[in-house]
C-alpha cells in the first residue's frame, strides 16, 4: 500500500505496479484530494487514472492535505521517508528515508492507512480540460 502527495512515475515504476496487480497483489494507491500545487494535482490524477485502470485500487485523501510518503508490504515491510513517487524526487533530489521489516509497525501504518482509505473519496471521473491539461503536463512530467 503506498501513500504518496505526488504520482507521476517513470515506466519502471508504471510497469512494476501493473505486474504487481497481474500477479494478484493488492496495490492501493492513496493521493490527496485537496491539491497544494494545481498542475501537479492534474499529473497525479493523470497517472492514478492510468494505474486505476490497469487494476491499481486509487483513492483520494479528502480530510485535508495528503502529504504522508510511506510504502508498505507483506505484513511486515515498510519504507517511509521524503520520496514521492515522481521521477525528480527518485532521481535528482536529495531525499532521504528508512526501511524497516517490522510487522507491528507495518501493522500500525497499515490500520491507520485503511482508516483514511475508507474515508478516501473515488478518483472522480476526466473531464476533457483535465485530459487536455494531462496530456501536455506528461510532456514535461520528468521536470514537474
Amino acid at each position: 500500500w503506498i501513500c504518496t502527495p505526488y504520482l507521476s512515475p517513470g515506466e519502471q515504476i508504471l510497469s512494476a505496479l501493473r505486474s504487481a496487480v497481474l500477479s494478484g497483489v493488492d496495490v492501493r494507491i492513496l493521493i490527496p484530494h485537496i491539491p497544494d500545487r494545481k498542475a501537479v494535482f492534474a499529473l497525479t490524477r493523470s497517472y492514478a487514472r492510468q494505474l486505476q485502470e490497469a487494476g491499481v485500487q486509487v483513492r483520494e485523501y479528502a480530510a485535508g492535505f495528503l502529504h504522508a510518503k510511506s510504502l508498505t508490504a507483506d505484513g511486515a515491510h515498510v519504507l517511509i521517508g521524503s520520496y514521492n513517487l515522481d521521477g525528480r524526487s527518485l532521481s535528482l533530489q536529495a531525499e532521504c528515508g528508512v526501511y524497516l521489516k517490522d510487522e507491528t509497525l507495518c501493522t500500525r501504518i497499515d490500520r491507520d492507512f485503511s482508516a483514511c482509505w475508507e474515508a478516501g473519496l473515488p478518483l472522480p471521473k476526466e473531464t476533457f480540460r483535465e485530459k487536455l491539461c494531462a496530456f501536455f503536463l506528461r510532456l514535461c512530467s520528468p521536470l514537474v
